[in-house]
């Protein structure tokens, strides 16, 4: 919450400044409460999850890993709609959908080249964009519940939220309804399109890196 604070205390001014001391006590007081160790255990158990995630073989043509794009693609567009129509519920849900979406897309982003990685990196900024309306919508669920905040302050605060969480919320609009424009089908189309792009152009690099490793150790062989 201080990081969300900050990040438009211009806007507040002097009340930002009487929040701040506010949140970063409430800051120290949960830190101390959670237990470092089981913090510690819980990083442990991630790290441990991704090296079994990263060690484990993908088969074939990763069909799998195409159809979660797609299903996520499917879900997502669902919630994206929803929020067009102006149910402000799908916020939470959208944003959820859109970081399994593009966490599926990441598994076939090869650097910042390719539609299919400037998809991921759009997606990358929606689901920014939903991660700060839920931060503003959390900020502002909290300071309601503080005695120590005053009614003046917290009238600042909410007028400035509600302008804020409504210019994230029309930015998300626009940006969900071009990223969710297609239907399913047509996107798994695209994406199966895209994906033989990415395959062709793996195999080219790697036949260049072949090749120029084959011409290395000729070049090695002359000088031997």
């Amino acid at each position: 919450m201080l990081k969300t604070l900050q990040s438009f205390a211009g806007e507040l001014g002097d009340t930002a400044s009487r929040i701040n001391p506010v949140l970063s006590a409430h800051h120290r007081q949960a830190s101390a409460v959670l237990d470092r160790r089981s913090r510690r255990w819980d990083r442990d158990r991630m790290a441990r999850f991704g090296e079994l995630w990263r060690a484990s073989p993908i088969r074939g043509n990763a069909s799998h890993l195409c159809n979660g794009a797609v299903k996520t693609y499917r879900r997502a567009r669902r919630q994206a709609l929803a929020l067009g129509k102006g149910k402000d519920a799908a916020l939470h849900p959208l944003r959820k959908a859109c970081v399994d979406h593009q966490n599926h897309l990441a598994f076939f982003t090869l650097g910042a080249k390719g539609k299919i990685a400037a998809r991921h990196g759009k997606l990358r900024r929606l689901r920014d964009q939903l991660g700060l309306c839920h931060d503003l919508e959390v900020l502002r669920d909290f300071v309601r519940t503080r005695s120590d905040v005053s009614a003046s302050d917290l009238i600042h605060l909410e007028e400035v939220l509600m302008r804020r969480h409504g210019e994230l919320v029309q930015k998300a609009i626009k940006s969900s309804a071009v990223l969710f424009a297609g239907k399913p089908r047509q996107f798994e189309k695209w994406f199966a399109r895209e994906l033989g792009k990415v395959s062709i152009s793996g195999a080219a690099e790697a036949s260049s890196r072949l090749e120029a490793s084959a011409a290395s150790m000729e070049l090695q062989k002359g000088v031997g």
